[in-house]
C-alpha cells in the first residue's frame, strides 16, 4: 500500500494532496490548525483577510487538478470582469486606454477559494486529514525520507510512508530538520524589499463603481498600491501598500492618508461613500526568497518541498498561487515516474525549480526598481527595468500592447513575447521621442 504525507493545509497542500491521490492509496494532510469547511478565519494564514488575484494560467491549472472549479468560484462569487473593460489600471502616470479583452476573470476572496478548494480535498476519500497536527522532523535513513514525527494531542508519534511533501509555507522547518540529519547547506536567492499591505472589507450604500481599480504609482524610492477589488456578496476589498518606512498601517487615519497620497482619488472617493464592515488588517513581508534545493548534491530522496516553502514572490504581483499551481502540476507529470523508480525526487525538485524561473525574474526586476533594494543589477536585469518601463508607457494608449501585457501578467504567453517586434519597434521610437 502507498502513502504519501502532505505537510500543511495551504492551497499548495490542498492541490499536492488531490494530485498525489492519484497515485497514492493514502494521502495524509497534517494542518496544524483547523481544516473544516467553513469561513472561519485560520491563525497559520495571515494574509487571508487581504486581497488575492488567481492569474488565468494558474486558475486552467486548477481546474485541471479540481474539475470545474472555476465555475463553482463563478457561481459563489458572480463577480466576473473583462480584464480590459472592467479593470480601470493606473500605471506609468497614466490611466490605461479600456478594451474589449479576450481574457476574463472571476473576483473573490481568498476565504472562498480556500473554503471550496478545502470541500474538494475533505470529499476525497483518499486523503486523510490530521488536524491541530504539528509535524517536528523526517525520519530519514540512507538519504531517503522514510516518513515524519509529529505530535498530537501532546503525545508523540511516528508515521511512516513512501513521500512527503512539505507545503507548509513561509514557516517550514525543512532547512533545520536537514540540517539536523547533516545534509549540509543550502543556498537561498533573497531580495530584500520590505513591504506591508493593509486591507479592509467595505460595503457601498450609494452607487458602486463598475470596474476594480489599480493604482500602481512606482519610481526609484516608492513602489505604492492601491487596489479596490469587488468580490461575493456585494462586498469591496481595498488593500494599500508599500516598502520599508513608507508603508500602510492598521492605524485609520495613517491608512487613509496613505490611500488620498495616491496619484489619483478613485480610491479613497470610494471609501469616503462606503462603509467599512471589518477591521484594518496588515502583513508583512521581508522580500521574495527562494531556497534553492534543487541545487542540493545530497537531497534526501523521498522529499519534495513546494510552494512558499520552496520559493515565495513579493505578493505585490499576484503570482503565488498561480506559481503553486504549476508545481503541483509539475508534481502530478512526475510522480507515476517517481514510483516507477524512474527519476528521483531531486529530479522533480529541479523541474519545478524551471517553472519557478520565470516568475522570479518578473519579481526580481520590478522590485530592483526601488533604489533601496539591495543586490546585484547585472546588465541583463538594468535592460529589463529599462526595456519593461518603456513597454508599460506603451501599453496605455496602445491596445495590442495592452492585450499583451495582461496576457504576460496571466502567464498566458511567453515572458519572451514582450520582445516581438512590432513592440521592440516601438519601445526604441518611445526612447528616442
Amino acid at each position: 500500500m502507498r502513502k504519501a504525507i502532505v505537510i500543511g493545509g495551504s492551497i499548495s497542500g490542498c492541490m499536492v494532496a488531490e494530485v498525489l491521490s492519484r497515485c497514492f492509496n493514502e494521502v495524509v494532510l497534517f494542518e496544524k490548525d483547523q481544516f473544516e469547511n467553513t469561513t472561519a478565519p485560520r491563525k497559520g494564514v495571515p494574509q487571508e483577510d487581504h486581497l488575492h488575484i488567481v492569474l488565468k494560467h494558474g486558475m486552467n491549472i486548477i481546474d485541471e487538478i479540481f474539475p470545474e472549479l472555476s465555475r463553482e468560484l463563478a457561481h459563489q462569487s458572480k463577480v466576473d470582469i473583462n480584464l480590459g473593460e472592467g479593470l480601470r489600471w493606473y500605471q506609468a502616470r497614466r490611466w490605461k486606454i479600456p478594451f474589449e479583452s479576450t481574457l476574463s476573470s472571476t473576483l473573490f476572496s481568498r476565504v472562498l477559494l480556500d473554503k471550496t478548494i478545502r470541500k474538494r480535498v475533505l470529499n476525497n476519500t483518499a486523503v486523510k486529514i490530521n488536524c491541530y497536527t504539528r509535524v517536528n522532523g523526517f525520519i530519514i535513513t540512507d538519504n531517503m525520507v522514510k516518513g515524519v514525527k509529529f505530535n498530537q494531542h501532546g503525545k508523540p508519534h511516528e508515521m511512516r510512508c513512501d513521500l512527503v511533501v512539505d507545503c507548509s509555507g513561509l514557516g517550514s522547518k525543512t532547512l533545520e530538520w536537514l540540517n539536523f540529519h547533516g545534509m549540509g547547506e543550502v543556498k537561498k536567492s533573497k531580495i530584500k524589499k520590505h513591504i506591508r499591505y493593509s486591507s479592509r472589507i467595505y460595503r457601498s450604500e450609494h452607487a458602486v463603481p463598475k470596474n476594480a481599480v489599480v493604482i500602481w504609482d512606482t519610481g526609484s524610492n516608492k513602489h505604492n498600491v492601491g487596489l479596490m477589488f469587488p468580490i461575493e456578496d456585494n462586498k469591496w476589498i481595498i488593500s494599500a501598500g508599500g516598502c520599508f518606512d513608507n508603508a500602510p498601517t492598521t492605524d485609520e487615519t495613517l491608512y487613509h492618508e496613505f490611500l488620498s497620497a495616491l496619484p489619483v482619488q478613485n480610491i479613497s472617493n470610494f471609501i469616503n461613500k462606503s462603509v467599512a464592515i471589518s477591521p484594518i488588517k496588515s502583513f508583512r513581508y521581508s522580500g521574495s526568497t527562494w531556497v534553492h534545493y534543487e541545487k542540493m548534491s545530497n537531497f534526501p530522496n523521498g522529499l519534495i518541498v513546494t510552494g512558499a516553502a520552496f520559493c515565495g514572490l513579493n505578493p505585490f504581483f499576484g503570482q503565488g498561487i498561480t506559481l503553486c499551481a504549476s508545481q503541483a502540476r509539475v508534481i502530478s507529470e512526475n510522480i507515476k515516474k517517481y514510483l516507477d523508480k524512474k527519476t528521483d525526487t531531486l529530479g522533480i525538485q529541479k523541474k519545478m525549480a524551471k517553472v519557478t524561473r520565470a516568475p522570479w525574474l518578473v519579481a526580481e526586476v520590478e522590485d530592483f526598481r526601488h533604489s533601496r533594494v539591495k543586490g546585484k543589477r547585472t546588465i541583463l536585469t538594468r535592460f529589463l527595468m529599462w526595456y519593461t518601463e518603456k513597454f508599460h508607457i506603451i501599453s496605455n494608449d496602445n491596445i495590442f500592447a495592452r492585450e499583451l501585457q495582461l496576457k504576460l501578467i496571466h502567464q498566458m504567453v511567453s515572458p519572451y513575447a514582450i520582445f516581438t517586434p512590432y513592440i521592440f519597434i516601438r519601445v526604441l521610437l518611445k526612447s528616442y521621442a
